[in-house]
Order: C-alpha cells, then structure tokens, then sequence
C-alpha cells in the first residue's frame, strides 16, 4: 500500500485516538478503507469503557491532556488507557474511578457509592487492569510505575474506606 494511502486510512483513527501511524499500519489490511475504532465485542465492556470516562470527565484540567489520557487503544476486548506519568494524576484516576461509600442518607442503596460501582483492579505486568468481578470487561492502565497505584489506593483505603476487598461487598448482594 502506498505510503500516503496507508496515512489516509489511519488518519481519523489516529485523530481520535492518539495511537501512532506505525502502530496502526500493522492493523491495516489490503482493503483499501479508512480503519475503525473497533466496537466492543460485549455489552459489559461498552458499559465499563462508559462509566470510567463519566467518572473521569470530572478531572478536568487545563493541561495537554485534560483527563490525563496521553492516548487510547480500543479493540474488541479490551480498552488500553496510556495515563500522564504524573503521580497527581494517578491519584485523580484512582479516587474518582475506586468504588466508596460517598453517603449513607441516599435513598436508593446505589446513591451511596461514588466512584464505579463493582470496580476492581488488579497489576498485570507493568499495567493496572480495571475489571468487575464476573465480566468480561477491562481496561488497561499504562504509562506510569503501577507502584504509584498501589500506593495511593493504600492512602485512599485508609482515608475513604474504599470498596476492594470482596466482589459482593454491598449489603444489598448478600
């Protein structure tokens, strides 16, 4: 494929994304036409990648990269997050992604909770992956020394009593 063809297909792709063009060429078939954003093999993983990003737009910021998202690697099954190597941006991305208890006054039992609801991490490698327990959903945090992750959930379990330890922790599941 000709070199500016091959740029022509990634372009919107890149553009939205932030993935490289040398990345994307491996991607590209002899097809001849523009390569998509993949969509979500399951329903779960569409609703993950879904409520991370509503509880991301509340970072903010004024920075390059406002949410603290340098670039994104969507495919079927996954979501591949790369994160600003900034510790102060780790510890947004945990607190207002880790489940807590926010208020005990709501009337319904998921008011209570702020963050995502069932959220669950786990290190893989250099990578933090967020999943909910018994889906088939996940996205992958990279980009930054997942020591900084732990650390600040550490701090956070101690101050906001995050909600980590087992998957049916509302009283409600029980």
């Amino acid at each position: 494929m000709p070199p500016l063809a091959a740029l022509a297909f990634t372009e919107d792709r890149r553009r939205s994304t932030g993935e490289s063009h040398q990345a994307l060429c491996t991607l590209l078939g002899e097809s001849g036409q523009a390569l998509p954003i993949p969509a979500a093999r399951h329903p779960e993983q569409a609703q993950l990648e879904t409520a991370v990003f509503l509880a991301c737009c509340k970072i903010g910021g004024l920075s390059e990269h406002p949410l603290g998202i340098v670039r994104v690697r969507p495919e079927e099954d996954q979501l591949t997050i790369r994160v600003v190597n900034e510790p102060y941006v780790i510890h947004y991305w945990a607190e207002f992604l880790l489940p807590r208890l926010s208020s005990e006054d709501a009337l319904d039992p998921r008011d209570q909770v702020s963050g995502v609801a069932g959220l669950r991490f786990r290190r893989e490698g250099s990578q933090i992956c967020l999943h909910q327990p018994g889906m088939p959903a996940r996205i992958m945090l990279t980009g930054f020394n997942p020591w900084w992750w732990q650390r600040i959930v550490d701090r956070l379990t101690a101050d906001y009593d995050l909600l980590q330890s087992e998957p049916d922790w509302c009283a409600e599941a029980r």
